[in-house]
């Protein structure tokens, strides 16, 4: 289904549709399937998705070399767990959720900006 007319139609209607947009398909793992490898032929751009500590660098490797190199856009990498409770509350809070700005002190309210 994912290499039928149909889809090559769906996806070139999107493209023109919205071509002020990024359009994103989510897919099964690159080495699991043929999936993602036929649907990376009709799209223009690829992000990878590695778990961090999971996903092994070999893996990682054979899936690049089955894209075309011109259309992979980056990765993501997503899991990741801090080694140092420092370097995780100093980007993520005590409470884990995440906090960035430019103010005088670290708890300083962000609220009315």
């Amino acid at each position: 289904m994912i290499g039928s007319e149909k889809m090559k139609a769906l996806i070139q209607e999107l493209k023109e549709r919205y071509n002020d947009r990024y359009i994103i398909f989510d897919s099964t793992p690159l080495l699991s399937t043929a999936e993602p490898e036929v649907l990376s032929k009709l799209v223009d751009g690829i992000l990878l998705v590695v778990r961090a500590g999971v996903t092994p660098r070999e893996t990682v490797k054979q899936a690049i070399s089955s894209l075309e190199k011109e259309k992979i856009l980056g990765f993501v990498l997503n899991d990741l767990q801090f080694k140092s409770s420092g370097l995780s509350s100093r980007y993520f809070g005590s409470d884990g959720s995440y906090g960035y700005g430019y103010g005088k002190g670290r708890g300083e309210s962000r609220k009315g900006r």
